[in-house]
């Protein structure tokens, strides 16, 4: 694996790290109803999510999901059913805002396995791991560059949403911005379950 080969990986990641996703929605309602500290505990959780897909391609375990269309399909429903889960509280939680509620005790053990859960549990991510990896650096043969390739996704991906979480709480901490985006973000999650649920790898 060459330094243009890093290069060139790092470019890709940062393209898709600021592409408006899942995790974009996660981590700035994060933000918004635990705050700061919740916002960068949903970025590490996503980190980790990356590290644990990372830790699957380095094993050869990824390549399964494409060999056995069943296992593609479990994967698939798990995560459109957790994807839905997290709009539809969301949305509730956008009800108790509405009616001035005490916000609820968000612990941040919650938020971090929620956030790695999110990113686990998404087909896309693993169909990354293998349709991208494989440009950039021969998995089977160096499968530790692989492992390494990863994880700078993830340092990537943790970067720009750090951003993502400081620009929430900045612009998005009054309870009307609040109430706003969680309903918007509930529906757009639930959307993202829908849309998954359509999604195939061919």
């Amino acid at each position: 694996m060459t330094l243009e080969n890093v290069v060139a990986f790092a470019a890709v990641s940062f393209m898709i790290a600021i592409s408006p996703g899942a995790s974009w929605v996660y981590v700035i309602q994060s933000t918004i109803h635990v705050g700061q500290k919740g916002g960068f505990v949903a970025v590490l959780g996503n980190a980790i999510g990356i590290l644990l897909h990372a830790a699957f391609a380095f094993l050869g375990l990824a390549i399964f999901v494409q060999l056995i269309p069943q296992l593609f399909f479990i994967l698939k429903m798990c995560g459109s059913l957790y994807l839905f889960y997290m709009g539809v509280k969301n949305i509730f939680y956008a009800k108790e805002l509405s009616f001035k509620k005490v916000q609820k005790n968000v612990l941040l053990k919650e938020v971090l396995i929620d956030g790695i859960f999110m990113n686990l549990l998404n087909p896309k991510v693993v169909i990354l791991m293998i349709a991208l990896l494989p440009q950039f650096v021969d998995i089977k043969s160096n499968r530790l560059a692989a492992l390494y390739l990863g994880s700078l996704h993830a340092i990537v991906a943790s970067i720009v949403l750090s951003f993502v979480t400081i620009l929430a709480r900045r612009f998005l901490v009054r309870n009307h911005h609040a109430v706003i985006f969680s309903w918007c973000s509930g529906l757009v999650l639930c959307v993202f379950a829908i849309q998954l649920l359509f999604f195939d790898f061919s």
